[in-house]
């Protein structure tokens, strides 16, 4: 449910500035809370590039894993408004 309503959000970046799309920094940010685990970016990071496979890719559909600052930066960008409706 929180994967198609991260999929529906409007893009408000410049695109060509785009490294990371919404879905992947959202889902990542889900990711930390549900592990809850501060590292949890770098540890699937390092997996991702030992076995190219990783938890975020498998679980929760993250195709390109952000740094924390830039999911951070991200995330600080959308509207509050935008995730009203996520929960019903």
């Amino acid at each position: 449910m929180l994967s198609a309503h991260f999929l529906s959000l409007a893009e408000t970046r410049q695109y060509a500035k785009i490294k990371y799309t919404l879905h992947d920094v959202c889902m990542s940010g889900v990711a930390v809370m549900f592990f809850q685990d501060p590292s949890l970016l770098q540890f699937q990071m390092r997996m991702q590039e030992e076995l190219q496979r990783n938890n975020l890719q498998t679980l929760f559909q993250v195709e390109h894993i952000p740094r924390d600052t830039q999911m951070r930066d991200v995330v600080d960008s959308i509207e509050s408004s935008s995730g009203e409706h996520a929960v019903s």
